[in-house]
């Protein structure tokens, strides 16, 4: 069996031991920096982003707005969470509302909460899945809040919640569905991925 022995010298410790000290000092100053603007570890990592979108949307700058958007989208995607696809989908709206292209809006917020609906089904959040409905209804997708409908039936079934369910009700009511009870849901339906 072939060994391969890496022989350093001297100068080439003290240069790695530098240049690990040189990140190690980069990554202090980028924590201080983030407890000092008011960040918290526990707040999302999509927050800060759409901070600087909203400035920029008030500033009507929205080129900023624009990167800010890009820079919450890839951070959201990035948590795997439902709530920060919700959270970023709304965002494009705003930008869309404050003077871009309402169209592009649309598309990226849509874009945004088909991801999230997938989190939230995935996740089983009921909460989530009927949050996202909302937003379709609201985009005026009605077929895609119908079906965010049906797959919080489903997860209703699986996770019976009468706080999800009474939401449930509410939501198709106020939308004009039919408010199916959780038990008529089959696991033959067509619109729930297992």
């Amino acid at each position: 069996m072939y060994r391969m022995v890496i022989r350093l010298s001297r100068f080439e410790i003290v240069q790695a031991a530098v240049l690990m000290a040189a990140v190690a000092g980069v990554v202090v100053t980028r924590v201080e920096a983030a407890m000092a603007a008011g960040t918290s570890a526990a707040e999302p990592a999509w927050a800060a982003p759409l901070h600087t979108l909203e400035n920029a949307v008030s500033a009507g700058d929205a080129k900023a707005a624009g990167r800010a958007w890009q820079q919450a989208y890839l951070s959201a995607l990035g948590t795997r969470r439902w709530d920060g696809m919700l959270a970023v989908g709304d965002a494009a709206l705003k930008i869309g509302a404050g003077g871009g292209s309402s169209s592009a809006a649309v598309a990226r917020a849509r874009k945004a909460y088909l991801v999230g609906l997938t989190r939230a089904r995935n996740a089983r959040s009921t909460d989530g899945v009927l949050r996202l409905a909302q937003a379709f209804f609201a985009l005026g997708d009605r077929e895609v809040g119908e079906r965010c409908l049906d797959i919080a039936r489903g997860l209703l079934v699986v996770q019976p919640d009468t706080r999800a369910a009474a939401q449930l009700h509410a939501l198709a009511e106020a939308m004009g569905e039919p408010p199916l009870r959780a038990e008529s849901w089959s696991p033959t339906d067509p619109f729930v991925e297992r």
